[in-house]
Formats: structure tokens, C-alpha cells, sequence
């Protein structure tokens, strides 16, 4: 009878693609902003060719959501990225000013480690993969047990075509065990430069203990005001359409409506035709 412990397993992975990724970090920190910027177009164009797999898997695996609506947002993420993020420069001479002999210059942190959550973890997955990359940072991702498969085919997707493009080996990686353990050992090994814990809080405990800086992110109580001189009706269609996105997975999705008390009666009206339960 073979037994394997999954917690000492997923800690002995865990060191091991972190130290390769501190490996990987040094040849990632001379690489321009060029070549990010070719690495990292080509992990979008890689992703874009997959979402609809990757939106269909999510929502078998994990339970949560429509993967229509998952196909919607992660398309949403991979132009947004694509938009906001063309021309600007994070490494190597960001400004210069000749005449006071003053120029402020980019580095690279080393390697981030990122617990992804069950919600959305393709969005998370290349929206860190890429914020990543083209900062010249090495990742390796930690996935939540309940969606394993998803997160470690869209690491798997990214990183293939990272790598074509030039990514060092071992600069972005996923580990074949998840687990809680495996996870905290990443966050506090010695090569660990930042935690990226989006939408992970039940790890936020071991992020906070780890003695890195930590970024965290998750399911905010996003409010929707209604004022009273608000097309009330547009308003409630809007706020319905937003709330069921998905099934209501979405982090900013709104959690409570508070209503100027000159329309509220109306408000209350429109949102049960629309079928809300209050």
C-alpha cells in the first residue's frame, strides 16, 4: 500500500518551484521592456485562443457561476490588460529629467506568489500572470483545492506561450498538489518578495504571518445609491443585471442598495418586477 502525505508533498513542491524561480529571476531582471512586452502579448494572444475552455471548466469544477458570464469577464480582463497596459514601462528608465541629473528607474521585485481564489480564477490567473511579466517578476501561483484543474491549465496555457516567447524556465509555475501547507511555505520562503493573495482570504492569515508585503484583495460590501433624482427604473434594471452577473460571484457585484427615501417605495417596485427578493 503506497501512502503519500499531500501536506508534505505540496511543501516539498512548493520549495522546489521557488527556488526555481529565484533562479529564473535573475536572468528575468535584465531581459528590457520590449521583451516583457513580446512575452507578454504573447500570453494574452495564448489566452484569448482558450477562454471559452477555461470559462467552461471554471464553472464545472469550482460550482460557482455561469461560464458564459466567466467567458464574458475574462475576455473583459485579458483587453483591458491589453489596453491599459500598452506603451507604459515598468522597468529599466521610466523618467528622466537631463538638466537636474535625475532619472527614476524600475526594478523588478523578485518573485511574487499568488493564491488564487475559487471565484474567478481564470481572471486572476492572467491578470497576475501578465501584471507579472511585464513588470520582469517571476510567479508561482498557489490554487485553491476547488480549483485545481482550472488554475493549473491557465498557468499551463500562459506559461507555454511565455516561455515560446522567451520567459526564463521556472519564471511563472503552478504546483501539481494544492494545499494550505504548500502554500504558506511559498509565501514565507526566503525568495519570496511580494504575496498577491486576490480573492484568497482564507489565507490571508498566513499571508499577513509571513513577513512579506502582501496586496489583498476580495469580495468588498459594494453599496449602490440610488438618489432621487435618478432614473429609478434604469437604475434598478442596472443594478439587478450587475447583481446577477454570473450569479452574483463577481467580487464588485453589489451586496446591499440603499435608496433615497423620495423614490424608495418606486425603487422597491421596479426591483421585485425584476424579480429581486428583498
Amino acid at each position: 500500500m503506497n501512502f503519500v502525505d499531500k501536506d508534505l508533498l505540496s511543501v516539498q513542491e512548493a520549495r522546489i518551484l521557488m527556488e526555481r524561480a529565484a533562479q529564473a529571476k535573475e536572468a528575468l531582471a535584465l531581459f528590457a521592456q520590449e521583451k516583457l512586452d513580446r512575452i507578454a502579448a504573447a500570453m494574452l494572444e495564448a489566452a484569448r485562443a482558450r477562454l471559452s475552455q477555461l470559462a467552461r471548466l471554471s464553472a464545472e469544477e469550482t460550482g460557482y457561476g455561469n461560464w458564459r458570464d466567466k467567458y464574458i469577464k475574462d475576455r473583459f480582463v485579458c483587453e483591458a490588460l491589453e489596453t491599459r497596459l500598452a506603451g507604459r514601462r515598468f522597468v529599466g528608465v521610466l523618467e528622466e529629467d537631463p538638466g537636474a541629473g535625475i532619472a527614476r528607474i524600475g526594478v523588478p521585485l523578485g518573485v511574487i506568489v499568488a493564491p488564487t481564489p475559487a471565484f474567478g480564477p481564470v481572471a486572476a490567473v492572467i491578470s497576475a500572470a501578465v501584471l507579472a511579466v511585464k513588470s520582469g517578476n517571476a510567479i508561482v501561483f498557489s490554487p485553491h483545492p476547488r480549483a485545481e484543474r482550472t488554475t493549473r491549465m491557465a498557468v499551463e496555457i500562459l506559461a507555454q506561450a511565455a516561455f515560446a516567447a522567451g520567459l526564463p524556465e521556472g519564471a511563472m509555475a503552478c504546483p501539481d498538489t494544492a494545499a494550505r501547507e504548500g502554500a504558506a511555505q511559498m509565501m514565507s520562503h526566503p525568495a519570496a518578495s511580494l504575496v498577491l493573495a486576490s480573492g484568497a482570504p482564507e489565507m490571508l492569515e498566513e499571508a499577513r504571518s509571513s513577513g512579506k508585503t502582501v496586496i489583498f484583495c476580495g469580495t468588498g460590501p459594494s453599496p449602490a445609491f440610488i438618489e432621487r433624482t435618478a432614473d429609478v427604473k434604469q437604475a434598478a434594471e442596472d443594478i439587478l443585471c450587475s447583481r446577477s452577473f454570473d450569479c452574483g460571484t463577481a467580487a464588485a457585484s453589489e451586496q446591499y442598495v440603499v435608496v433615497d427615501a423620495a423614490v424608495a417605495e418606486q425603487a422597491k417596485r421596479e426591483m421585485i418586477r425584476l424579480g429581486a427578493i428583498l
